[in-house]
């Protein structure tokens, strides 16, 4: 890796260079290494420019922690449909290229052609800085619900902490514990707790609205799940229910229902008394 048309993605200059790259080169087939939400993006992004884009996804399903593995069949149909070839099980084992890159060689032994391979392979936390100071590290630093690492007056926040046994990896997680750190770390005594907030993500491809909150699979038989699919749309919507309150929720080609949806997760609005409107795909309630 490192070999020129071989390129991560962290900052717009970045994206600008991958674009220049793609002109200035003529290229024609690009790899994703990764088919999480920064990985499809980027795909798409490529496809526009007229490349033919491979996406390599490790598991057996796309998204797999804002998806079931139904919505990410329909995803994946979806993206098929555009023209995208994702290989589902598919890692790489090297790049190859005389003066730049010319084939991407997977882990199974196939060899795919290649003028471009991006890698959108996740977040790993950078914890080397904190370990040399003895704090407690997992995948992440471990922090209290007051952001505090293992040494009281050292706080961490964002990619780097790991609060619950969880490194979340999303922007609006990092703010919130940030506001914690912050106010904590100026205190002589440190009130403010963190309160995990219910992660909403969406994946910006034209042509399909997708939005996960929350939990996306029940977790007993306590809680319920209200699954509506469209097959002739590629359509498709759940609902994770608990207590009488919704606790998660996939939406896959519904952006008028998300804002409700996501709202009533938020709020904890009691849906007891419309549960048999939402079963029947009446969702206006929210």
């Amino acid at each position: 890796f490192g070999i020129p048309g071989s390129f991560v993605l962290r900052e717009a200059a970045d994206a600008m260079a991958i674009r220049a790259y793609v002109q200035e080169k003529r290229c024609t087939q690009a790899v994703i290494a990764g088919g999480g939400l920064l990985g499809l993006e980027a795909a798409y992004g490529l496809h526009k420019l007229g490349i033919s884009v491979t996406v390599l996804e490790r598991s057996a399903s796309l998204l797999r922690r804002q998806l079931d593995t139904r919505s990410g069949e329909f995803l994946r149909e979806y993206l098929e449909g555009l023209g995208m070839t994702i290989a589902m099980q598919a890692e790489t084992a090297s790049v190859y290229g005389r003066r730049r890159l010319q084939q991407v060689r997977l882990k199974d032994g196939r060899v795919i052609p290649s003028d471009v391979f991006l890698v959108c392979a996740g977040i790993r936390s950078e914890t080397q800085l904190g370990r040399d100071m003895g704090l407690q590290s997992n995948r992440g630093l471990v922090v209290n619900p007051h952001m505090q690492t293992s040494n009281r007056h050292i706080f961490a926040a964002g990619d780097v902490a790991e609060f619950d046994g969880k490194v979340f990896g999303l922007w609006s997680v990092a703010v919130s514990q940030a506001e914690v750190a912050a106010a904590n770390a100026v205190s002589t005594t440190p009130t403010e707790v963190y309160n995990e907030i219910v992660p909403v993500t969406m994946l910006k491809v034209v042509g399909i609205e997708l939005t996960s909150i929350g939990q996306i699979n029940a977790a007993s038989n306590k809680e319920e799940e209200i699954v509506l699919e469209d097959l002739g749309n590629h359509r498709y919507r759940k609902l994770i229910v608990a207590h009488g309150k919704i606790i998660g929720a996939i939406l896959l080609g519904y952006p008028r229902e998300a804002p409700g949806v996501a709202e009533a997760v938020k709020s904890g609005f009691n849906v007891t008394p419309h549960l048999e409107q939402l079963r029947k795909g009446e969702w206006k309630v929210l």
